[in-house]
């Protein structure tokens, strides 16, 4: 029998059968599985580094789609199906897609990120000063040592008009009690940690001062979390239940376990759009049953779960738009509990890293399409996608290294619970148990329901290891800050590193954005080597749309894709229209 490396390598194998194949074990793919992969256990040509396939990925579909050159048309309807419900229309107490689509259809943000069409230019440039845009702020300014933020409002702007606010104008003093409400309320204090006054010295001006410089500061007001909400609505307690914006579209319905429906804003401030005359939001949680009706043609976009299901309907569906998944970072990995002693131990987190073939997952179970990579976004960090050589000497392929690795560190025997929530990756799991037990490790996997797992999760209570997902944020301070400084919530890593403490605050306030990206550099290069977390290859899905949908745009910079129909649709809906 041949090695599987011979067997899933060829392209057409793959798009015909493997990668669609989710619900395979992995005892139907490693079955007939060569013992050794090389002669020594390590992946062939990887003892310097990783194999190519492991960073650079290849890519059957675009990640953007081109503009028209056609002109856009005004009115038509358009449904689109999503598969998270609503809990709550305060955007102050969730940042679930389930609640921000919906609200941030409504909701306008302070800044907002930079629009192309172009997949070459989706990583942005690390610098927010360069990435982001005005919005419901035409201008800003940052004073010479950081410490103060100076916002002149966009002129004419006013709130839709819809009873308590009906239509008033849009006021410094909306921008001052959003952020002091963020502030103080909900789940994102952390973010205003550095504020020390927010003023409005006139109705066109927002004064913001801070304790420390924060180079970050101006990210979150670009993202879909830090909208802009009324006083009248947070006065009268009706915040949680109803949306009333400066935004393109005025929600009319929404209902938990139904989705919700809009109206075109006749009083929208931005220069193009909306085209759109309604605009609906209809849940559809399972995404078989979100296909038929994209097939039907009852909405304009629906997500193909793997190669196979994207060229089905690109088949199927004359001049559908497909794209791929865009990722430039990692969003599960595995996590230790660095309070026990074996984890403590480096050489073991070391092995398990070199026990985990990435090469193999990667063109298994995603057709080379995916790729490993550091949680910490890339473009922080480099101007190109990392190389092998960047990500160190532990994420090779090297059995024997490993066992050895572990012998020395008297865990030969090594042995210790796994418990994971992943519905998305349940293939990927499973390969990854394979591989560890193929090698020995007494892995012992436990799928636990939502509830239980982000209770230790957020608790950081997990017994022995875990995978874990990266919580969110666009700003670098919750990548090379919050997510490794000693002590903090967001540490769920168990993290415990003086020298990273010490990098971590320096970057925080560090106002030059080259110095900032080579302190970014030696964290990125200690975690690695240092192995906190072992990382696990991106999985790949496929937004299909309408041949008909145009003015599909998409956000730059940040952590991954943004574009319509998403956290912050606001921003990307105006610019939607239909061609029929």
């Amino acid at each position: 029998m041949k090695d599987i490396h011979t067997l899933v390598t060829r392209r057409g194998v793959l798009r015909a059968g493997v990668v669609g194949s989710v619900g395979l074990t992995a005892a139907a793919l490693f079955g007939c599985r060569s013992a050794n992969p090389g002669a020594d256990g390590a992946r062939p040509g990887g003892s310097a580094g990783t194999t190519a396939a492991v960073v650079a990925p290849k890519t059957f579909y675009p990640h953007t789609i081109p503009l028209t050159t056609k002109q856009p048309k005004r009115g038509g309807s358009l449904v689109i199906a999503i598969a998270n419900d609503l809990a709550t229309l305060d955007n102050a107490k969730s940042g679930a897609i389930g609640n921000l689509g919906i609200t941030n259809t409504v909701y306008d943000s302070l800044l907002r990120r930079k629009m192309t069409s172009k997949d070459t230019e989706l990583p942005g440039t690390s610098d927010p000063q360069k990435d982001l845009e005005g919005a419901l702020a035409q201008s800003w300014e940052i004073s010479p040592d950081g410490m103060t933020y100076v916002f002149k409002i966009r002129p004419g702007v006013k709130w839709q008009n819809v009873a308590p606010v009906n239509g008033r104008p849009f006021v410094a003093e909306d921008v001052a009690l959003s952020i002091k409400r963020y502030s103080t309320v909900g789940i994102w204090g952390p973010l205003y940690e550095a504020v020390a006054k927010v003023e409005t010295p006139d109705a066109a001006t927002v004064r913001v001062t801070l304790t420390k410089p924060s180079p970050d500061f101006i990210v979150p007001l670009a993202e879909q979390n830090q909208n802009i909400m009324p006083r009248e609505i947070s006065d009268n307690n009706s915040i949680d239940k109803v949306a009333i914006g400066t935004g393109p579209f005025i929600l009319t319905e929404a209902v938990p376990g139904k989705g919700s429906k809009y109206v075109r804003n006749p009083d929208y401030w931005g220069k193009e759009g909306p085209y759109l005359d309604n605009y609906e939001y209809r849940l559809i949680p399972d995404l078989a049953a979100q296909l038929a009706a994209f097939r039907a043609g009852q909405t304009g976009q629906a997500t193909a779960a793997n190669a196979r299901e994207a060229d089905a309907i690109k088949a199927s569906v004359a001049d559908v738009q497909i794209q791929q998944t865009y990722f430039v970072k990692a969003s599960f990995m595995t996590a230790f509990n660095l309070k026990l002693p074996k984890w403590q131990d480096e050489r073991v987190r070391r092995a398990l890293s070199l026990l985990l073939d990435r090469d193999e997952i990667n063109e298994t179970l995603y057709a080379g399409q995916s790729a490993t990579i550091p949680v910490f976004p890339w473009p922080f960090v480099m101007d190109h996608r990392p190389t092998g050589s960047e990500l160190g000497k532990w994420w090779r392929y090297d059995v024997a290294e490993a066992k050895k690795m572990l012998q020395a560190a008297g865990q030969e025997n090594l042995k210790f619970d796994w418990p994971y929530y992943n519905p998305y990756q349940t293939s990927q799991n499973e390969v990854i148990i394979d591989q560890w037990k193929r090698a020995g490790i007494g892995v012992n996997p436990q799928s636990k329901d939502y509830v239980s797992f982000n209770s230790q999760l957020v608790g950081v209570s997990y017994p022995d290891t875990m995978q874990v997902w990266d919580p969110h944020g666009s700003q670098a301070d919750n990548h090379f800050r919050d997510h490794l400084k000693t002590g903090l919530p967001t540490n769920v890593f168990n993290i415990v590193d003086p020298q990273l403490d010490t990098w971590a605050d320096q970057q925080s306030v560090e106002l030059n954005p080259q110095k900032r990206r080579e302190i970014h550099k030696k964290i990125w290069d200690h975690v690695l080597d240092k192995a906190y977390r072992i990382e696990h290859a991106n999985n790949v899905t496929y937004t299909v749309r309408q041949p008909w949908l145009r003015g599909m745009l998409a956000g730059v910079g940040g952590e991954g894709f943004k574009g319509p129909f998403s956290y912050m649709n606001s921003q990307f809906i105006p610019h939607v229209w239909i061609d029929k």
